[in-house]
């Protein structure tokens, strides 16, 4: 091999250490980009469960301290301002959602059709005849027998197949299973909710409740009522929503968590 093809093969080698190099160079950029994300957000989820730990504290103090302040709350928007972070919460009587354990069938053929569903009557139905143990299911000796079996999570929706992804999406904020009341309480309930079971009736419900001082608060029945608190927490650089389903009572903090969730919340506070 002559200089020539000496300096050939080594020009190769040093092009091809610089690749690997280059390659090496920006695997290691992206897994610190990578790392830099997860980390950040395990940060931010953090502290938006900290913010809304928070509110579930500010919530309790006020119960202890003026329950009668604490009825006045209900449904009502207010902001705390939590290390740089600013979090808007309300919290809400589950009663005042539609409940796929105990709801008539009005009720819930009315919701359905309001979020667009072409077949809501099957709909109502099926989780009627779901919950009540109409739905049969064949056993191992052949024989057919009917299954009780109630609503755990809104979320189970999704599976059945009469139920469309686009319906689900836009009915799952108005449903609850944590409650088992028949009838939805409109002094609290969402427009969409009002607007779905009441027709052209809601627009004066609207306007009743907000002229009169509400006395059904959700809280007459006794401090076990179930509440749904909605919590939104900004910062400079993300938002976050937290929903937690709580009973002000019981607990080592006041208060005692039924569901909590933060992946998949659909609410909205403005």
């Amino acid at each position: 091999m002559n200089q020539a093809q000496q300096r050939g093969v080594v020009l190769i080698v040093v092009l091809w250490i610089t690749v690997l190099l280059t390659v090496l160079l920006v695997a290691f950029t992206a897994t610190i980009k990578v790392d830099r994300t997860v980390a950040t957000d395990i940060v931010q989820r953090a502290q938006a469960r900290a913010g809304a730990e928070a509110v579930l504290n500010y919530l309790v103090a006020i119960q202890q301290s003026d329950p009668d302040m604490l009825s006045g709350m209900v449904r009502q928007v207010y902001t705390l301002n939590l290390n740089l972070m600013d979090v808007r919460f309300r919290f809400i009587p589950e009663t005042a959602f539609i409940s796929l354990n105990a709801a008539p069938f009005d009720d819930l053929a009315a919701a359905f059709n309001e979020a667009g569903a072409d077949n809501a009557a099957q709909i109502a139905q099926y989780i009627i005849d779901r919950r009540t143990g109409m739905l049969a299911a064949e056993l191992n000796d052949g024989f057919e027998a009917s299954l009780q079996q109630p609503w755990t999570s809104t979320v189970e929706l999704a599976t059945v197949p009469i139920v469309s992804a686009d319906v689900y999406q836009r009915i799952q904020g108005w449903l609850t299973v944590d409650s088992e009341h028949q009838d939805v309480n409109f002094d609290f309930a969402d427009t969409d909710i009002l607007r779905a079971l009441k027709g052209n009736a809601a627009e004066q419900i609207l306007a009743d409740r907000d002229v009169r001082a509400v006395t059904n608060n959700g809280l007459d029945a006794g401090l076990n009522d179930i509440f749904r608190v909605q919590v939104e927490l900004t910062s400079s650089s993300s938002k976050r929503k937290i929903e937690a389903t709580v009973a002000f009572s019981g607990g080592k903090h006041g208060y005692h968590v039924v569901r909590w969730n933060e992946y998949n919340t659909h609410f909205y506070l403005d």
